[in-house]
């Protein structure tokens, strides 16, 4: 509990990652009760400084601190385009809040090529690992660093019918997979109509698609059936009670499918896209099959 009488502080140019002279930064406080003291200024609310050398101190008046101070890079990329040559399509985007990318090399790791990215902040990461996300360097942890996802995000294109004049989206079906995965998908109008079909979802890990009776599966695999079908989501995590590991082997790196119906009310149009977008793990969107149905237009309108 805080005590308003007593405040606490912390130097930020003692820690494994100090505050440097030159440097710009984001502070953002975590609550009323704590602020900055940089060069001689207090900021009390969200702001963006260039650190001069004269001091810098995160002051509260209850711990654990939950305000941050990150540093600002500048003329770098904050986002990937990604390509995908086996369709000879362009695949989506992936950003995050803490993406600063300087290089990508592809390297050798355990006998297989890995993408590997070096970051502004002086990190290096496997790219494309399910766990690693972007490391962040952090002076809370042990390790001196954390992981941020790296989001990414899929926008299609818009689906449109030949007949103008009476047809309208009666349909969308969307297929995709996923492992270990948050997502988010909507479907789009281009009169801002949005519908949202999943909303930071998590596939459960013990649960199954069909059938409906169908009894969740057992942490740690207990009934080595760690390969039956149909389960919503196949992350291998290996709880502190132990993991089965049957003579067949467990399953890794599986993707689950996962499908949508969408069936809009009156108001959406002749035209629609959809947005997907997957906050960690692996995701992938596979198709997109709108269907259409005739419509009626009553005082010039397309009902």
């Amino acid at each position: 509990m805080s005590n308003p009488s007593q405040f606490y502080q912390i130097d930020l140019t003692a820690q494994r990652w100090p505050v440097k002279a030159g440097a710009t930064y984001l502070f953002t406080p975590g609550g009323a009760t704590e602020y900055l003291i940089a060069d001689g200024k207090t900021y009390r609310a969200q702001t963006t400084f260039t650190y001069l050398g004269s001091g810098c101190t995160l002051v509260g008046y209850a711990v654990p601190f939950t305000s941050t101070v990150q540093q600002v890079y500048q003329g770098v990329n904050n986002a990937v385009l990604v390509y995908d040559y086996l369709t000879q399509m362009w695949a989506g985007q992936d950003d995050g809040t803490d993406l600063a990318i300087q290089e990508m090399v592809t390297m050798r790791i355990d006998g297989t090529d890995r993408l590997v990215v070096f970051t502004a902040d002086g990190l290096a990461s496997v790219y494309e690992d399910l766990d690693a996300g972007d490391q962040v360097r952090s002076n809370g942890t042990a390790t001196g660093i954390v992981t941020t996802p790296i989001v990414m995000e899929i926008l299609t294109r818009g689906y449109n019918f030949q007949n103008q004049g009476s047809n309208k989206v009666a349909q969308v079906e969307i297929t995709g997979n996923s492992l270990g995965s948050m997502m988010s998908l909507t479907v789009e109008s281009p009169g801002g109509v949005v519908a949202t079909l999943m909303d930071q979802y998590t596939p459960d890990r013990t649960a199954y698609s069909q059938p409906a009776w169908a009894a969740r599966w057992v942490d740690g695999n207990l009934n080595q059936d760690a390969s039956k079908p149909y389960r919503l989501d196949y992350s291998l995590v290996v709880p502190t009670t132990g993991y089965t590991v049957p003579a067949t082997g467990a399953p890794v790196n599986w993707l689950a499918d996962w499908q949508r119906r969408f069936r809009p009310g009156p108001n959406l149009e002749r035209a629609v896209r959809v947005r997907f977008t997957s906050w960690s793990g692996q995701g992938e969107l596979i198709s997109v099959v709108p269907g259409a149905s005739p419509g009626d237009r009553r005082a010039g309108l397309l009902a």
